[in-house]
């Protein structure tokens, strides 16, 4: 299904007039650019405390912090596994877990955020280890489950794959914001959809996915799930938005969906930027309600 949301609110238009004026797309202008940035973020890194600030309970596994909403790991019924963007290089936000909390609740499921090892340290290789062991733990108490994912989070479609080649039992759906699927950033359309997002820039995001893919080629299809198969998958949903520099990659999914008779649903929002469903706008609140609705009922309302 293919759903086009052309409304556009005054507060989302001033959400990307705003981001004019911050740094979020210099960061990520050029390599340069972004090893200055990881370098200064990582260094700010000991005094993070997001997640302490919200309601959200912490557990230890293996070396990670993993935080839960609505539930626990004791919990039996359903389960939302998140994986937050931000090119693998920065730490969830405020805004990004509000939005999953929001999804969980309407679901009624407990919420997991993974909070996953960071490049220049992190990799794919340890990011697929953490969701191993969080998988082994959800498997024997959920009824069903869910994956989430926006930007870089956009790594949970290549992970049902991974599942999915392994015999795994596989999610009820994958739901992908603005989803990072071609790591490669190789798409020339990308150089004109960079010109309208505020937010995110192409040469350092490219230069993070050659970091995150390590010993593998960033086409590996565990890197970059553009390149994977997708037959007998979850079902697909892909939320993007006319200004989101990663569209163009967003609708090649969608073209190779349709190429390989896969049902899947799109959703795309007029004039918004990249991961503006986190943000508190009409849009964003629409979002949440048509991935509620997909999980809930199977489709949009």
């Amino acid at each position: 299904m293919k759903k086009f949301y052309d409304k556009v609110s005054f507060k989302s238009k001033y959400l990307q007039f705003l981001f004019k004026f911050t740094n979020a797309k210099k960061n990520y202008l050029n390599e340069e650019n972004v090893k200055k940035f990881i370098n200064k973020y990582h260094s700010s890194l000991s005094n993070y405390d997001v997640y302490g600030k919200m309601d959200l309970k912490k557990e230890i596994i293996g070396d990670n912090e993993v935080y839960l909403y609505n539930g626990d790991f004791d919990s039996r019924g359903n389960y939302l596994i998140y994986v937050h963007g931000g090119s693998f290089v920065e730490e969830a936000i405020s805004y990004q877990i509000n939005f999953a909390c929001k999804i969980a609740k309407l679901t009624n499921s407990t919420l997991v955020i993974p909070r996953y090892t960071l490049i220049p340290d992190g990799n794919y290789n340890k990011l697929y280890s953490l969701m191993d062991k969080i998988y082994k733990i959800v498997i024997d108490r959920c009824k069903d489950y869910n994956l989430l994912g926006d930007s870089s989070g956009g790594f949970v479609l290549a992970y049902s794959m991974y599942l999915r080649d392994n015999n795994k039992v596989l999610p009820k759906n994958v739901l992908l914001l603005s989803p990072w699927v071609d790591l490669s950033m190789e798409n020339p359309e990308l150089i004109e959809s960079m010109k309208l997002d505020a937010m995110s820039g192409l040469y350092g995001n490219k230069y993070c996915g050659k970091l995150w893919a390590d010993d593998l080629d960033v086409k590996n299809p565990k890197i970059s799930s553009m390149y994977g198969t997708f037959n007998n998958l979850p079902k697909i949903t892909i939320a993007t938005g006319g200004y989101d520099i990663l569209k163009p990659d967003c609708v090649r999914l969608s073209q190779k969906l349709e190429e390989q008779g896969i049902d899947y649903n799109y959703i795309e929002f007029k004039n918004q930027g990249h991961d503006f469903g986190c943000y508190p706008t009409v849009e964003g609140k629409k979002l949440i309600e048509y991935f509620a609705s997909i999980i809930n009922n199977g489709g949009l309302e």
